[in-house]
């Protein structure tokens, strides 16, 4: 949709091409699993995630500012990328990921839509798709993003691609980066201030009218 798009390229201050456009709308519909995240992405595509900027316009209990940072309009890139705290989650993980020798970089065009020159099932593609997620948990359950917090989130959803693996007898592309990752996810102590609590993907609440998003375990055939 034009409209959609147009509104993206203000926001975000830059012009993709109804190539690339196509390409982020295709880019996870080869998963099959993961519904509930597939559907966040797919709300985030077409602008209708219900962020504070939106909702307030109808609800005037609810204020239009960030629930993380308190400060700026919360608009989806805004969510999703451009708050201080995010930036902040961003910037531990990306360390994390560094140290354990998975360098990914994030910048505002991946985290928002992924990267259509890789596979949706790419390490990068599915650990962008958790992050938003996680983002999205921590906003409706009125937590901070931090590193340790999404150690906990992701978990869950890594066993779900090992038993995926599993039921399709394709433990060999399993791949060695979630074998990495895995292995690093003992959470340590939690920041002073950010008590690390039950962050089971399961719980998520989401918005009001909304289902929220916890971990698809089945797998579906296809």
């Amino acid at each position: 949709n034009a409209i959609i798009e147009n509104k993206w390229h203000l926001e975000i201050n830059r012009t993709f091409s109804i190539f690339s456009w196509d390409r982020f709308r295709t880019l996870y519909s080869s998963i099959r699993y993961h519904n509930k995240l597939k559907w966040l992405q797919l709300k985030i595509l077409r602008r209708c995630l219900h962020t504070n900027r939106i909702v307030s316009k109808y609800d005037q209990d609810v204020r239009n500012v960030c629930d993380f940072c308190d400060d700026s309009p919360e608009n989806i890139s805004h969510l999703f990328f451009n708050c201080n705290i995010v930036k902040l989650f961003l910037g531990e993980l990306e360390q994390f990921l560094h140290l354990i020798h998975l360098p990914v970089r994030f910048n505002e065009k991946n985290v928002l839509f992924g990267n259509p020159d890789l596979s949706a099932h790419s390490f990068q593609n599915l650990i962008i798709l958790y992050i938003k997620g996680f983002i999205w948990f921590c906003k409706h359950s009125k937590t901070r993003p931090c590193l340790n917090k999404f150690k906990s989130y992701v978990r869950p959803y890594i066993k779900t691609l090992e038993l995926i693996a599993t039921f399709r007898n394709d433990l060999e592309n399993f791949s060695r980066d979630w074998h990495i990752f895995d292995s690093h996810l003992v959470a340590g102590p939690a920041p002073p201030g950010e008590e690390q609590g039950d962050l089971q993907p399961a719980q998520d609440p989401g918005p009001p009218g909304e289902q929220g998003l916890p971990a698809d375990h089945r797998p579906q055939a296809g």
